[in-house]
């Protein structure tokens, strides 16, 4: 008998803020959305992505502020809050990229999401993939 070691990853979870609990996700996606059917196609999900991050960049950009980044941050005053359609816009886009990331990865790709775990499960079942 073959034992395989299979590594458990924690599954993350994004806490929204508390004016996304108060509304329907729904509704903030559709106001982003450039169709209004429900999101999920690849398509949809990078169209969403582009017109949320525009309306982040330009609020950005108004304030005579560089884009985001790892090394300067967003350089926001962290006290002032956003206004109401960029805070939406913002959290559209992330919530998009973060559906974006799961439908790429696939359902076996959400269960191990590290890249080197999906490999190294493929190589003991191999044979069952292989053409006989």
């Amino acid at each position: 008998m073959v034992n395989f070691h299979v590594p458990v990853r924690a599954f993350s979870v994004r806490i929204a803020s508390r004016s996304l609990c108060r509304r329907p996700l729904g509704q903030i996606q559709a106001r982003f959305s450039s169709q209004s059917a429900a999101t999920g196609s690849i398509t949809q999900l990078l169209d969403r992505v582009h017109n949320t991050t525009k309306v982040y960049l330009d609020f950005v950009k108004s304030l005579n502020l560089p884009e985001p980044s790892y090394q300067y941050g967003d350089g926001l005053d962290p006290r002032q809050p956003l206004p109401q359609e960029v805070a939406d816009a913002r959290e559209s886009a992330i919530e998009a990229t973060y559906e974006l990331h799961h439908l790429l990865l696939g359902p076996l790709g959400l269960l191990f999401s590290c890249p080197g775990e999906v490999s190294s499960l493929h190589q003991p079942w191999q044979h069952l993939f292989s053409p006989v």
